[in-house]
Protein backbone atom coordinates (compact mmCIF):
# COMPACT_ATOMS: atom_id res chain seq x y z
CA UNK A 1 0.00 0.00 0.00
CA UNK A 2 2.74 2.35 1.16
CA UNK A 3 4.36 1.54 -2.37
CA UNK A 4 1.22 2.46 -4.44
CA UNK A 5 0.93 5.69 -2.78
CA UNK A 6 4.44 6.97 -3.42
CA UNK A 7 4.22 6.17 -6.99
CA UNK A 8 0.61 7.98 -7.30
CA UNK A 9 2.63 10.96 -5.42
CA UNK A 10 5.60 11.00 -8.08
CA UNK A 11 3.29 10.27 -11.28
CA UNK A 12 1.34 13.23 -9.42
CA UNK A 13 4.55 14.95 -9.07
CA UNK A 14 5.25 14.56 -12.88
CA UNK A 15 2.06 15.24 -14.36
CA UNK A 16 2.19 19.13 -12.67
CA UNK A 17 5.34 19.12 -13.81
CA UNK A 18 4.69 18.53 -17.02
CA UNK A 19 1.82 21.20 -17.14
CA UNK A 20 4.66 24.00 -17.18
CA UNK A 21 7.44 24.73 -19.76
CA UNK A 22 10.28 22.60 -19.61
CA UNK A 23 13.28 25.60 -19.62
CA UNK A 24 16.99 24.88 -19.97
CA UNK A 25 18.31 28.05 -17.29
CA UNK A 26 21.08 30.24 -18.34
CA UNK A 27 22.78 28.13 -20.79
CA UNK A 28 22.17 29.15 -24.39
CA UNK A 29 25.29 27.01 -25.75
CA UNK A 30 23.15 24.05 -24.29
CA UNK A 31 19.50 25.45 -25.99
CA UNK A 32 21.62 25.61 -29.03
CA UNK A 33 22.76 21.99 -28.72
CA UNK A 34 19.90 21.09 -27.74
CA UNK A 35 17.52 22.51 -30.67
CA UNK A 36 20.29 21.51 -33.30
CA UNK A 37 19.21 17.88 -32.24
CA UNK A 38 15.68 18.04 -32.14
CA UNK A 39 15.56 20.58 -34.93
CA UNK A 40 13.89 23.48 -33.30
CA UNK A 41 13.45 26.78 -33.13
CA UNK A 42 14.23 28.66 -29.79
CA UNK A 43 12.32 30.46 -26.94
CA UNK A 44 13.97 32.98 -24.57
CA UNK A 45 12.12 34.34 -21.64
CA UNK A 46 14.11 36.79 -19.56
CA UNK A 47 13.13 38.12 -16.09
CA UNK A 48 15.15 39.16 -12.78
CA UNK A 49 13.86 38.59 -9.02
CA UNK A 50 12.62 42.17 -8.66
CA UNK A 51 10.72 42.01 -12.09
CA UNK A 52 7.13 41.71 -11.17
CA UNK A 53 6.01 41.58 -14.79
CA UNK A 54 8.09 38.63 -15.16
CA UNK A 55 6.50 37.08 -12.36
CA UNK A 56 2.65 37.27 -14.63
CA UNK A 57 4.74 35.80 -17.34
CA UNK A 58 5.65 32.59 -15.36
CA UNK A 59 1.90 32.11 -14.38
CA UNK A 60 1.28 32.00 -18.11
CA UNK A 61 4.19 29.53 -18.77
CA UNK A 62 2.34 27.05 -15.94
CA UNK A 63 -0.67 27.27 -18.64
CA UNK A 64 -1.51 23.65 -20.27
CA UNK A 65 -1.95 24.74 -23.32
CA UNK A 66 0.98 27.50 -23.75
CA UNK A 67 3.06 25.29 -22.33
CA UNK A 68 2.42 22.21 -24.82
CA UNK A 69 2.68 24.46 -28.13
CA UNK A 70 6.10 25.51 -26.07
CA UNK A 71 7.47 22.13 -25.43
CA UNK A 72 6.21 20.86 -28.96
CA UNK A 73 7.77 23.31 -30.91
CA UNK A 74 10.75 25.19 -29.10
CA UNK A 75 14.14 24.59 -26.77
CA UNK A 76 13.03 27.00 -24.21
CA UNK A 77 15.51 28.97 -22.07
CA UNK A 78 15.24 31.10 -19.22
CA UNK A 79 17.81 33.94 -18.43
CA UNK A 80 18.35 35.39 -15.33
CA UNK A 81 19.20 38.81 -16.30
CA UNK A 82 20.57 39.46 -12.83
CA UNK A 83 23.26 37.43 -13.63
CA UNK A 84 25.90 39.48 -15.28
CA UNK A 85 27.77 36.68 -18.18
CA UNK A 86 25.07 36.07 -20.09
CA UNK A 87 22.47 38.52 -19.45
CA UNK A 88 25.37 41.42 -20.90
CA UNK A 89 25.25 39.38 -24.15
CA UNK A 90 21.59 39.59 -24.20
CA UNK A 91 21.44 42.89 -23.75
CA UNK A 92 24.09 43.49 -26.30
CA UNK A 93 22.77 41.42 -29.17
CA UNK A 94 19.09 41.85 -28.73
CA UNK A 95 18.74 45.41 -27.94
CA UNK A 96 17.07 44.07 -24.24
CA UNK A 97 16.08 47.76 -22.60
CA UNK A 98 13.14 45.99 -20.68
CA UNK A 99 11.97 43.54 -18.65
CA UNK A 100 10.82 40.79 -19.24
CA UNK A 101 11.63 40.78 -22.93
CA UNK A 102 10.77 37.48 -24.80
CA UNK A 103 12.20 36.03 -27.70
CA UNK A 104 11.49 33.66 -30.55
CA UNK A 105 14.99 32.87 -32.30
CA UNK A 106 16.49 30.06 -34.84
CA UNK A 107 19.59 28.05 -33.34
CA UNK A 108 22.26 30.47 -34.72
CA UNK A 109 20.39 33.81 -32.55
CA UNK A 110 18.35 35.36 -35.27
CA UNK A 111 15.24 36.81 -34.14
CA UNK A 112 11.36 36.40 -35.64
CA UNK A 113 9.68 37.45 -32.70
CA UNK A 114 10.58 40.32 -30.01
CA UNK A 115 8.24 41.62 -27.84
CA UNK A 116 9.42 43.51 -24.03
CA UNK A 117 6.44 43.34 -22.19
CA UNK A 118 4.15 40.72 -20.50
CA UNK A 119 1.46 39.45 -22.96
CA UNK A 120 -2.07 37.62 -21.88
CA UNK A 121 -2.65 34.09 -22.72
CA UNK A 122 -4.34 34.92 -25.99
CA UNK A 123 -1.85 37.48 -27.64
CA UNK A 124 0.74 35.02 -26.86
CA UNK A 125 -0.60 31.97 -28.54
CA UNK A 126 -1.21 34.01 -31.24
CA UNK A 127 2.55 35.27 -31.42
CA UNK A 128 3.66 31.68 -31.02
CA UNK A 129 0.96 30.24 -33.82
CA UNK A 130 2.48 33.18 -36.47
CA UNK A 131 5.94 31.17 -36.46
CA UNK A 132 6.10 27.72 -38.62
CA UNK A 133 8.25 25.17 -37.49
CA UNK A 134 10.33 25.80 -40.44
CA UNK A 135 11.13 29.15 -38.85
CA UNK A 136 9.16 31.39 -41.31
CA UNK A 137 7.02 33.99 -39.60
CA UNK A 138 3.92 36.27 -40.16
CA UNK A 139 5.85 38.77 -37.90
CA UNK A 140 9.48 37.78 -39.40
CA UNK A 141 12.16 40.52 -38.51
CA UNK A 142 15.06 41.42 -39.15
CA UNK A 143 17.96 38.86 -38.00
CA UNK A 144 20.15 39.63 -35.72
CA UNK A 145 23.85 38.95 -35.86
CA UNK A 146 24.79 35.53 -36.51
CA UNK A 147 25.80 33.90 -33.70
CA UNK A 148 25.91 36.47 -31.27
CA UNK A 149 27.19 34.37 -27.92
CA UNK A 150 30.79 33.90 -29.49
CA UNK A 151 32.23 31.12 -31.63
CA UNK A 152 31.40 28.52 -33.99
CA UNK A 153 27.74 28.35 -33.89
CA UNK A 154 26.76 24.94 -32.80
CA UNK A 155 23.49 24.68 -34.89
CA UNK A 156 22.75 23.28 -38.73
CA UNK A 157 20.22 25.94 -39.89
CA UNK A 158 18.38 24.80 -42.85
CA UNK A 159 17.34 28.06 -43.52
CA UNK A 160 19.32 29.85 -46.08
CA UNK A 161 22.09 31.83 -43.72
CA UNK A 162 23.00 35.62 -43.66
CA UNK A 163 26.05 36.07 -46.32
CA UNK A 164 29.41 35.80 -43.96
CA UNK A 165 31.74 39.06 -43.21
CA UNK A 166 34.96 39.35 -45.78
CA UNK A 167 37.21 39.76 -42.56
CA UNK A 168 36.74 37.73 -39.02
CA UNK A 169 36.80 41.24 -37.55
CA UNK A 170 33.95 42.53 -39.23
CA UNK A 171 30.44 41.55 -38.09
CA UNK A 172 27.67 40.18 -40.21
CA UNK A 173 25.59 43.50 -40.76
CA UNK A 174 22.14 44.01 -39.60
CA UNK A 175 18.59 43.19 -41.47
CA UNK A 176 16.17 45.17 -42.80
CA UNK A 177 12.69 44.51 -43.95
CA UNK A 178 11.18 45.66 -47.26
CA UNK A 179 6.96 45.33 -47.67
CA UNK A 180 4.69 46.96 -49.90
CA UNK A 181 4.16 50.93 -49.12
CA UNK A 182 1.73 51.09 -46.21
CA UNK A 183 -1.40 52.77 -48.43
CA UNK A 184 -1.00 49.75 -51.20
CA UNK A 185 -1.00 47.32 -48.68
CA UNK A 186 -3.57 44.72 -46.73
CA UNK A 187 -2.05 43.14 -43.67
CA UNK A 188 -4.72 40.55 -43.80
CA UNK A 189 -3.91 39.44 -47.06
CA UNK A 190 -0.22 38.75 -47.09
CA UNK A 191 2.20 39.06 -43.87
CA UNK A 192 5.47 37.51 -45.46
CA UNK A 193 7.98 40.40 -46.28
CA UNK A 194 11.28 39.97 -48.22
CA UNK A 195 14.25 40.48 -46.00
CA UNK A 196 16.92 42.70 -47.67
CA UNK A 197 20.52 43.77 -46.84
CA UNK A 198 20.65 47.43 -45.55
CA UNK A 199 23.57 47.81 -47.71
CA UNK A 200 21.07 47.79 -50.39
CA UNK A 201 20.80 51.40 -49.92
CA UNK A 202 16.64 51.13 -49.40
CA UNK A 203 15.16 54.92 -50.06
CA UNK A 204 13.77 56.60 -46.86
CA UNK A 205 10.33 57.00 -47.69
CA UNK A 206 10.33 53.11 -48.17
CA UNK A 207 12.04 52.92 -44.70
CA UNK A 208 9.80 55.71 -43.50
CA UNK A 209 6.43 53.51 -44.28
CA UNK A 210 8.12 50.18 -43.41
CA UNK A 211 8.68 51.32 -39.49
CA UNK A 212 4.86 52.33 -39.71
CA UNK A 213 3.86 49.34 -40.71
CA UNK A 214 6.06 47.00 -38.19
CA UNK A 215 4.57 49.08 -36.03
CA UNK A 216 1.26 47.60 -36.71
CA UNK A 217 2.73 44.44 -36.46
CA UNK A 218 3.12 44.73 -32.55
CA UNK A 219 5.94 42.76 -32.72
CA UNK A 220 8.79 45.07 -31.44
CA UNK A 221 10.10 44.91 -35.05
CA UNK A 222 10.30 48.13 -35.74
CA UNK A 223 12.40 49.83 -33.94
CA UNK A 224 15.64 48.78 -36.10
CA UNK A 225 13.74 50.13 -39.28
CA UNK A 226 13.31 53.70 -37.48
CA UNK A 227 16.44 53.72 -36.58
CA UNK A 228 17.53 52.71 -40.06
CA UNK A 229 15.44 55.62 -41.44
CA UNK A 230 16.78 58.55 -38.77
CA UNK A 231 20.28 57.48 -40.10
CA UNK A 232 19.55 58.70 -43.27
CA UNK A 233 18.18 62.19 -41.90
CA UNK A 234 20.51 64.97 -41.69
CA UNK A 235 17.79 66.97 -40.28
CA UNK A 236 15.85 65.65 -37.28
CA UNK A 237 14.27 68.75 -36.79
CA UNK A 238 11.82 68.57 -39.49
CA UNK A 239 8.32 68.78 -38.47
CA UNK A 240 8.15 64.57 -40.31
CA UNK A 241 11.18 63.75 -38.48
CA UNK A 242 9.87 65.26 -35.00
CA UNK A 243 6.52 63.44 -35.26
CA UNK A 244 8.42 60.29 -36.62
CA UNK A 245 10.91 60.77 -33.23
CA UNK A 246 7.95 61.03 -30.99
CA UNK A 247 6.12 58.12 -32.68
CA UNK A 248 9.38 55.42 -32.02
CA UNK A 249 10.30 56.44 -28.62
CA UNK A 250 10.49 53.60 -26.39
CA UNK A 251 13.34 53.72 -24.52
CA UNK A 252 15.44 56.58 -22.13
CA UNK A 253 18.41 54.72 -23.61
CA UNK A 254 18.85 56.38 -26.75
CA UNK A 255 19.79 59.27 -28.76
CA UNK A 256 16.72 59.65 -29.95
CA UNK A 257 15.54 59.90 -26.65
CA UNK A 258 18.04 62.95 -25.41
CA UNK A 259 17.03 64.87 -28.55
CA UNK A 260 13.52 64.55 -27.29
CA UNK A 261 14.57 66.55 -24.31
CA UNK A 262 16.74 68.78 -25.03
CA UNK A 263 14.14 69.93 -27.91
CA UNK A 264 11.45 69.00 -25.52
CA UNK A 265 10.13 72.67 -26.27
CA UNK A 266 9.61 72.28 -30.40
CA UNK A 267 7.71 68.68 -29.64
CA UNK A 268 5.42 70.68 -26.94
CA UNK A 269 4.66 73.75 -29.76
CA UNK A 270 4.29 70.51 -32.34
CA UNK A 271 2.62 68.02 -30.44
CA UNK A 272 0.78 69.26 -27.71
CA UNK A 273 2.89 70.11 -23.85
CA UNK A 274 0.12 67.38 -22.11
CA UNK A 275 1.00 64.36 -24.67
CA UNK A 276 4.97 65.31 -24.76
CA UNK A 277 4.89 65.50 -20.61
CA UNK A 278 3.31 62.21 -20.86
CA UNK A 279 5.45 60.20 -23.07
CA UNK A 280 8.35 61.43 -20.81
CA UNK A 281 6.72 60.36 -17.88
CA UNK A 282 5.92 56.63 -19.29
CA UNK A 283 9.13 55.97 -20.22
CA UNK A 284 10.77 57.36 -17.23
CA UNK A 285 8.60 55.25 -15.28
CA UNK A 286 9.21 52.52 -17.69
CA UNK A 287 12.48 52.78 -17.27
CA UNK A 288 12.75 52.71 -13.43
CA UNK A 289 10.44 49.76 -13.02
CA UNK A 290 11.36 47.84 -15.92
CA UNK A 291 14.32 48.87 -17.48
CA UNK A 292 17.40 46.78 -17.65
CA UNK A 293 19.68 47.32 -15.99
CA UNK A 294 18.09 48.88 -12.81
CA UNK A 295 19.28 52.30 -12.71
CA UNK A 296 21.46 53.66 -9.68
CA UNK A 297 20.58 56.71 -7.42
CA UNK A 298 22.32 59.17 -9.26
CA UNK A 299 20.55 57.59 -13.26
CA UNK A 300 16.87 57.51 -10.80
CA UNK A 301 17.65 61.10 -10.15
CA UNK A 302 18.28 62.36 -13.28
CA UNK A 303 15.78 60.38 -15.08
CA UNK A 304 13.01 61.80 -12.36
CA UNK A 305 14.42 64.81 -13.03
CA UNK A 306 12.82 65.47 -16.63
CA UNK A 307 9.30 64.84 -15.32
CA UNK A 308 9.98 67.25 -12.08
CA UNK A 309 13.76 68.92 -11.79
CA UNK A 310 12.71 71.13 -8.89
CA UNK A 311 11.99 67.67 -6.57
CA UNK A 312 13.49 64.92 -8.19
CA UNK A 313 15.99 64.74 -5.59
CA UNK A 314 12.86 63.80 -3.06
CA UNK A 315 11.13 61.30 -5.61
CA UNK A 316 14.07 59.65 -6.20
CA UNK A 317 15.05 59.25 -2.72
CA UNK A 318 11.39 58.07 -2.21
CA UNK A 319 12.40 55.49 -5.37
CA UNK A 320 15.23 54.16 -4.19
CA UNK A 321 15.18 53.35 -1.12
CA UNK A 322 11.46 51.55 -1.35
CA UNK A 323 12.88 49.80 -4.15
CA UNK A 324 16.46 48.83 -2.63
CA UNK A 325 14.10 47.85 0.20
CA UNK A 326 11.86 45.82 -1.32
CA UNK A 327 15.27 44.20 -3.23
CA UNK A 328 16.50 43.46 0.21
CA UNK A 329 19.91 45.31 -1.08
CA UNK A 330 21.28 46.33 2.20
CA UNK A 331 23.82 48.19 1.25
CA UNK A 332 22.40 50.26 -0.94
CA UNK A 333 19.15 50.98 1.08
CA UNK A 334 21.65 51.63 4.11
CA UNK A 335 23.20 54.50 2.13
CA UNK A 336 19.96 56.17 1.73
CA UNK A 337 17.50 54.93 4.05
CA UNK A 338 18.99 57.89 6.64
CA UNK A 339 18.47 61.00 3.92
CA UNK A 340 15.05 59.51 2.83
CA UNK A 341 13.78 59.23 6.86
CA UNK A 342 15.36 63.15 7.18
CA UNK A 343 14.25 64.36 3.62
CA UNK A 344 10.64 62.24 2.35
CA UNK A 345 9.10 60.99 5.23
CA UNK A 346 10.18 60.42 9.16
CA UNK A 347 6.91 58.36 9.79
CA UNK A 348 8.15 55.12 7.46
CA UNK A 349 7.61 52.38 9.60
CA UNK A 350 8.95 49.93 7.18
CA UNK A 351 12.27 52.16 6.99
CA UNK A 352 12.94 52.18 10.69
CA UNK A 353 12.07 47.90 10.85
CA UNK A 354 14.25 47.20 7.93
CA UNK A 355 17.33 49.02 9.16
CA UNK A 356 16.89 47.12 12.72
CA UNK A 357 16.66 44.31 10.99
CA UNK A 358 19.88 44.63 8.88
CA UNK A 359 21.73 45.39 11.98
CA UNK A 360 20.15 42.42 13.03
CA UNK A 361 22.56 40.59 11.22
CA UNK A 362 25.80 42.82 10.91
CA UNK A 363 25.38 44.80 14.55
CA UNK A 364 29.33 44.25 15.64
CA UNK A 365 28.79 45.74 18.90
CA UNK A 366 26.65 47.03 21.94
CA UNK A 367 26.15 50.76 20.34
CA UNK A 368 25.05 49.43 17.17
CA UNK A 369 22.53 46.93 19.21
CA UNK A 370 21.18 50.32 20.98
CA UNK A 371 20.61 51.98 17.81
CA UNK A 372 18.95 48.80 15.91
CA UNK A 373 16.89 48.93 19.52
CA UNK A 374 15.53 52.58 19.02
CA UNK A 375 14.93 52.19 15.30
CA UNK A 376 12.49 48.86 15.59
CA UNK A 377 11.00 50.78 18.86
CA UNK A 378 10.14 53.91 16.45
CA UNK A 379 8.76 51.26 13.96
CA UNK A 380 6.56 50.02 16.57
CA UNK A 381 5.35 52.98 18.00
CA UNK A 382 3.97 53.65 13.86
CA UNK A 383 2.54 50.80 13.94
CA UNK A 384 2.79 48.34 17.32
CA UNK A 385 0.34 45.12 15.71
CA UNK A 386 3.28 44.01 13.09
CA UNK A 387 4.23 40.53 14.68
CA UNK A 388 7.69 40.58 12.65
CA UNK A 389 8.49 44.07 14.35
CA UNK A 390 8.37 42.25 18.06
CA UNK A 391 10.06 39.91 16.59
CA UNK A 392 12.96 41.24 15.29
CA UNK A 393 13.24 43.32 18.66
CA UNK A 394 13.10 40.03 20.63
CA UNK A 395 16.52 39.52 18.26
CA UNK A 396 17.99 42.39 19.04
CA UNK A 397 17.34 41.78 22.81
CA UNK A 398 18.98 38.41 23.08
CA UNK A 399 21.98 39.18 20.78
CA UNK A 400 22.38 41.87 23.55
CA UNK A 401 21.82 39.55 26.49
CA UNK A 402 18.77 40.75 27.70
CA UNK A 403 17.03 37.64 28.44
CA UNK A 404 13.68 38.99 30.48
CA UNK A 405 12.92 41.92 27.85
CA UNK A 406 13.28 39.43 25.01
CA UNK A 407 11.00 36.70 26.32
CA UNK A 408 8.45 39.50 26.69
CA UNK A 409 9.05 41.10 22.76
CA UNK A 410 8.64 37.37 21.83
CA UNK A 411 5.27 36.33 23.44
CA UNK A 412 4.15 39.70 21.98
CA UNK A 413 4.92 38.46 18.51
CA UNK A 414 3.41 35.07 19.30
CA UNK A 415 0.21 36.86 20.60
CA UNK A 416 -0.39 38.96 17.62
CA UNK A 417 1.01 36.21 15.09
CA UNK A 418 -1.86 34.22 16.70
CA UNK A 419 -4.64 36.75 16.54
CA UNK A 420 -3.79 37.05 12.86
CA UNK A 421 -3.84 33.64 12.08
CA UNK A 422 0.05 33.81 10.76
CA UNK A 423 2.75 31.53 11.04
CA UNK A 424 4.11 30.51 14.62
CA UNK A 425 7.00 28.11 13.97
CA UNK A 426 9.99 30.63 13.80
CA UNK A 427 8.67 32.88 17.19
CA UNK A 428 8.17 29.48 19.22
CA UNK A 429 12.00 28.59 17.82
CA UNK A 430 12.78 31.84 19.34
CA UNK A 431 10.90 31.44 22.39
CA UNK A 432 13.13 28.04 23.06
CA UNK A 433 15.44 29.77 22.43
CA UNK A 434 15.52 32.16 24.92
CA UNK A 435 13.90 29.62 27.93
CA UNK A 436 16.76 27.23 27.27
CA UNK A 437 19.49 30.12 27.97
Amino acid sequence: MRTTVTILFIFGCLLVRSQGVDFIINDFKKAQQVAAQESKLIFIDTYASWCTQCKKMDVLFQDPEVASLLNQGYINLKVNMDQKDQANLLKRYYNIFFLPTLIFSDQDGNVFYQMDRAMNKQDFINAIQSIDPNGYSTNARSPYRNDPFGGNTLASSTKKKPKKADSKNQRVEKKIVESIPLEEHDPSTERILHVLDESTGMPPPVLYQEAYFRMQLMDGSEQSTAQAYLKTQKDWSTEKNMRFIHDFLVTTDSYEFDYYIINRHKFRELIGEQQVNQTIQILVNRKLYQGFPRPDFKESKALLSYIDPQNSRIEALRYYVIRTMLDDDREEFKKYASDYLRSVNANDDRVYAKLANIALYQARDVASLDIALDQIDKAISLKDNNYQYYFTKANLLLQKGVKSAARKAAQKSLDLAMTQGLPLTNINKLISRINKL
